[in-house]
């Protein structure tokens, strides 16, 4: 991973619950109705600047293609830069597809680089259709870039048989929070397909989503050049 020396600064807005923790955390696709919070994990934020190399272990080249188009949704909003590389072994994060499911498990975002490089760190269920797939990578790269799921909001209100497999996150983790609609990627309902399958809130990145990724990921200043003079040099006289 190249990476600058600049650490995370959070931005003023944010809320920030910090601790000594230092779960790792696998997140899944399943999950249900949330509070209206964005959560991301300050711990296991990326660096600013960093590139995240990105390695495919047992993709199509359509799926290959697939994972590029919808991982790169997140690409304008991000102080990174995501690399395709073609040795997984050398990659930070590496993506296989699961043709038996149509759910998605990912490391949270730098969890993935304390693990063995001959394991994938993001699991895509491709047993669905092309939009629930679409939805499924959109929201799994929400969590490598660090983003938690709402569910497990230490003050949730919510009706606890829904989430007996989501453990409550302990209000000493580093936990940086800032309010976001219902419409994030990163929201599911609590309803159901006919197929019985889970709904996505959203089937895009929001606008919200947007913002809150921005600045836990700010862009560099631009650099700007100094005031032309007022007055142009002349020739010395003679």
């Amino acid at each position: 991973m190249s990476i600058n020396t600049t650490y995370f600064t959070p931005a003023s807005s944010f809320q920030i619950h910090s601790g000594t923790a230092n779960n790792e955390h696998l997140e899944s696709t399943k999950s249900l109705s949330r509070k209206k919070r964005g959560i991301a994990e300050a711990n296991y934020l990326w660096p600013q600047g960093s590139t995240i190399k990105i390695g495919f272990t047992n993709l199509s080249k359509d799926e290959e293609k697939m994972v590029k188009e919808n991982i790169n949704k997140w690409a304008p909003y991000v102080n990174l830069k995501f690399e395709f590389v073609t040795a997984p072994k050398k990659a930070d994060v590496r993506v296989e597809v699961d043709p038996t499911t149509d759910e998605g498990y990912a490391w949270v975002g730098t969890n993935s680089t304390k693990h063995p490089d001959d394991k994938a760190h993001v699991t895509i269920g491709t047993k669905a259709s092309k939009e629930f797939i679409e939805d499924t990578i959109m929201h799994e790269w929400g969590h490598v870039l660090g983003l938690q799921h709402e569910h497990q909001h230490p003050n949730r209100k919510l009706e606890q048989s829904y989430f007996a497999h989501s453990p409550v996150l302990p209000d000493d983790d580093s936990l940086i929070i800032s309010p976001y609609d219902k419409d994030s990627i990163m929201h599911y309902t609590a309803e159901y397909n006919s197929d019985g399958k889970l709904v996505f809130s959203s089937k895009q990145i929001s606008e919200k989503d947007k913002e809150f990724v921005s600045k836990l990921y700010p862009p560099l200043p631009k650099k700007t050049s100094p005031p032309a003079s007022k007055h142009p040099l002349q020739n010395p006289p003679n």
